[in-house]
């Protein structure tokens, strides 16, 4: 099966999968204190497997020139492991990249990523901790999360209590905080800009 249409096929497929309604979440996002889109989290659970869907959307602009930013980002997670995941970035409704995996057996995983010519197999171990995970469990005595998006792991500092900073595979950092478990806001610190999450 071509690349393309694999990858659109696992979408389709834990989208389609889950249908019955768990916890929702939404987020403001924030630049330079104005409000620019947010994020709607939801958790669903059927028959012990656990159905993520996470996604933002946000309009800003850039030297008078306006950009609207959407992310998409699905999980299905059972056994202790992600089972499948898809991850896609679109700017102007132009997709920018995307990237999949499928659980295969024994804890190896189909990969398939925008950046990469062919899909690849990679042993990850057992996932046990996915980033969606981070909008609805505090990672309380956790190392390191799975990266959907990077098809990597992310180690984790604790900064404070109820504060942890995330470290990406491209060398950047996020911190997430929490009160009495909850996720309060993320805050993205870049070079030229800091956006931050803001739970509602």
């Amino acid at each position: 099966m071509p690349k393309k249409i694999y990858i659109i096929f696992i979408a389709v497929l834990i989208c389609c999968t889950k249908n019955s309604k768990g916890q929702e979440y939404n987020y403001s996002i924030h630049l330079a204190g104005g409000k620019i889109g947010g994020i709607n989290a939801t958790l669903t659970e059927e028959n012990g497997v656990q159905y993520y869907e996470i996604e933002s959307d946000v309009t800003f602009k850039v030297l008078f020139k306006k950009y609207n930013r959407k992310t998409i980002h699905r999980v299905k997670y059972s056994n202790g492991t992600i089972e499948e995941s898809y991850t896609a970035v679109y700017m102007n409704k132009n997709q920018e990249d995307s990237a999949s995996l499928v659980h295969l057996s024994n804890y190896e995983y189909r990969c398939f990523m925008t950046e990469k010519d062919e899909p690849y197999k990679q042993h990850f171990g057992p996932i046990k901790f996915p980033t969606a995970m981070l909008y609805y469990k505090e990672p309380k005595g956790v190392n390191k999360v799975f990266s959907e998006r990077f098809l990597d792991y992310c180690p984790v500092k604790v900064l404070e209590k109820g504060k942890y900073e995330v470290y990406l595979p491209n060398g950047k950092e996020n911190i997430y905080t929490y009160e009495n478990g909850e996720l309060k806001s993320v805050f993205i610190d870049r070079t030229w800009f800091n956006i931050e999450f803001k739970k509602m």
